[in-house]
């Protein structure tokens, strides 16, 4: 992911992996 950290539970440091976290699920 771009701009962020990625931890453990598959949560991210940062507003824009939480708006691309649900877009890579759909792809």
């Amino acid at each position: 992911f771009v701009g962020g950290k990625r931890v453990s539970g598959g949560v991210h440091t940062s507003p824009v992996n939480v708006h691309f976290f649900p877009v890579m699920l759909r792809i």
